[in-house]
């Protein structure tokens, strides 16, 4: 199905001066094509994208739990630091400077 979308510039706000420079007068339209696809698969064909598409999902839900537990860990050698004596903005530092090495 092709549909044809016509809009006006001055429908959109802005408005427009009376002889546009170089334009003779002309209002200027923007024609918008707008196209509709259905994909038809096999039975395989979909099961491969349903495959597909639910690990992508797991994966996008996946990484913000990662995330989240390793700024828990973080933290966790922040406050630990602190509580040794270490000022916090000193604790942090160090921490970041040791990211991905054990703290000594």
């Amino acid at each position: 199905m092709i549909g044809r979308f016509v809009r006006d510039e001055q429908q959109r706000g802005r408005e427009q001066p009376a002889q546009p420079e170089g334009r003779g007068g002309v209002v200027q339209r923007e024609v918008l094509r707008v196209f509709k696809f259905a994909l038809d698969l096999t039975p395989a064909q979909a099961e491969v994208l349903a495959r597909h598409a639910g690990a992508a999902r797991w994966a996008f839900n996946y990484t913000p739990g990662r995330k989240a537990a390793a700024h828990r860990q973080w933290r966790a050698v922040v406050e630990a630091l602190v509580e040794a004596g270490v000022p916090e903005a000193e604790a942090r530092r160090r921490v970041k400077a040791c990211e991905g090495r054990p703290l000594r």
